[in-house]
């Protein structure tokens, strides 16, 4: 498969929104009043929406329940996977309607990135009422670059593209982007995002999750929206999440 066009021209632009201007109706909805709520009002088209955490913290199990609440409502949802297949088990348990969760597994392409390309091209092209774009996780997209200083030019030459074209579609079709990543420690062990500053600055709102036990914890660590304070509890259950401290409701 040939690169796009755009692939090797020194700039690309888009356009921005006034987030001024910006109706309700603006922000792609996933039925969980109190989510939507806490990263401002649901996912911005045009915006880049990161999901950071340990292994086994939940991110993955959050990502299929937003986007079950999606589906809900008779959107779609394209889910791609980079790092394991997700579970067959998983999927049944949770009920999602294969006619519109539609699963693209990349854990075997030899050329993770270019494969993401063509079928993010693809679902674009051939779906409608595409609401929203799962991207878990965005490490391996990039796995195949070497680590060298010609590599890691590469490497970051294609995050800060790729980045752009999803910022460009979302805000073209309208439909919200999430994408999941890794942590690793630096020498004093604290915990921070994978792939460095040239990805931290594509994001415009990052979100953390950690487990305790059975808790979840998500929080805010920036965003252009919503502010640092917003934090929100759930379990992890065979339906998909039920939220804690009060807001009990249970979404299945």
């Amino acid at each position: 498969m040939e690169w796009p066009e755009w692939w090797n021209q020194k700039a690309v632009t888009i356009s921005v929104c006034n987030l001024a201007e910006l109706g309700d109706d603006r922000f792609v909805k996933t039925n969980i009043g109190e989510f939507d709520q806490f990263i401002g009002g649901g996912f911005l088209p045009g915006s880049i929406y990161e999901l950071v955490g340990e292994s086994a913290s939940g991110k993955t199990n959050l990502a299929l329940a937003i986007s079950k609440e999606i589906v809900m409502q008779h959107y779609k949802v394209c889910y791609f996977s980079t790092q394991k297949p997700l579970s067959v088990a998983r999927l049944q348990s949770m009920n999602l309607d294969s006619n519109c969760f539609v699963y693209r597994n990349a854990v075997s392409q030899d050329d993770k990135c270019r494969y993401f390309i063509q079928e993010l091209k693809s679902v674009i092209d051939c779906l409608e009422d595409v609401k929203l774009i799962v991207l878990d996780n965005i490490p391996e997209l990039f796995s195949d670059y070497e680590n060298t200083p010609n590599g890691i030019k590469l490497r970051n030459t294609a995050i800060t593209k790729i980045s752009v074209l999803l910022k460009h579609l979302s805000h073209n079709y309208g439909f919200g982007i999430l994408i999941i990543n890794n942590v690793t420690s630096d020498m004093h062990g604290a915990l921070n995002p994978k792939l460095g500053l040239i990805w931290t600055n594509m994001v415009t709102h990052r979100m953390f999750l950690s487990k305790q036990n059975t808790l979840r914890t998500l929080k805010i660590q920036y965003s252009s929206i919503v502010g640092p304070e917003n934090e929100l509890h759930f379990l992890i259950n065979d339906q998909g999440i039920e939220l804690c401290q009060g807001l009990s409701q249970q979404f299945s």
